[in-house]
């Protein structure tokens, strides 16, 4: 489904198809919020990895320009193999728990800990050693902001719905019609949850069994 798909179900739904009271502009603006939205919200979807190279007392980093949300941090140390996990720290923390983190208080080292500021990743301690892609990042991606009626959203195909309901809530609140635009909007919260399930799942060694219970078995 693209753009020119997403206006023209729209506008038939709504009933509004000479663009009166909902224009293009409008429905244009209203997806590509709702893409970012979804992603913000729903953990597994437009998920990347990216990498950057430790450099020796080097503590900031520049995250990767698409990034929208950061979900986690890995470091690996020279000469390993493996990657292990950093824990996340706001500045709040770091200035309560390690004040003196940004000067010469401590020493470099292996870091333990990541921080998101702005556009910079901050880790501490500073690696004391120079590597080649040794800081892997986990984040969702923002997604393409969609410009012409044949741009297709980047999220899965199963959340193009979701965007047309959210497009018929924010149109119906436009139209004081808050009785259909909450309808639309447990439109997409139902859309949403069962995506979200269904991203879950994918993180699951196996799925649900029916476990039959000798309390059931009592019944028949």
């Amino acid at each position: 489904m693209n753009l020119g798909d997403i206006k023209t179900q729209v506008k038939r739904i709504f009933g509004d198809e000479s663009q009166v009271q909902l224009t293009d502009a409008d429905i244009l603006m209203w997806a590509n919020s709702a893409q970012t939205i979804f992603v913000m919200n729903n953990e597994g979807v437009m998920e990347v990895t990216g990498f950057a190279s430790a450099v020796k007392d080097q503590m900031e980093y520049t995250l990767p320009v698409d990034l929208l949300v950061l979900d986690t941090v890995s470091y690996k140390n020279t000469g390993e193999l493996s990657f292990f996990p950093l824990r996340g720290k706001s500045l709040r923390e770091f200035d309560e728990y390690m004040g003196g983190w940004d000067g010469t208080t401590y020493g470099s080292g292996a870091p333990q800990y990541f921080h998101k500021y702005g556009t910079k990743l901050r880790l501490f301690p500073p690696p004391d050693a120079a590597g080649t892609n040794n800081i892997k990042i986990y984040y969702r991606k923002r997604p393409v902001a969609l410009v012409v009626d044949g741009d297709t959203p980047e999220l899965p195909e199963e959340y193009h719905n979701a965007i047309i309901d959210y497009i018929l809530q924010r149109a119906y609140f436009m139209d004081e019609d808050y009785e259909a635009a909450q309808l639309a909007a447990n439109s997409v919260d139902n859309d949403l949850k069962i995506n979200r399930e269904r991203e879950n799942w994918k993180h699951q060694d196996v799925y649900p069994s029916i476990t039959v219970l000798s309390d059931d078995m009592d019944a028949y």
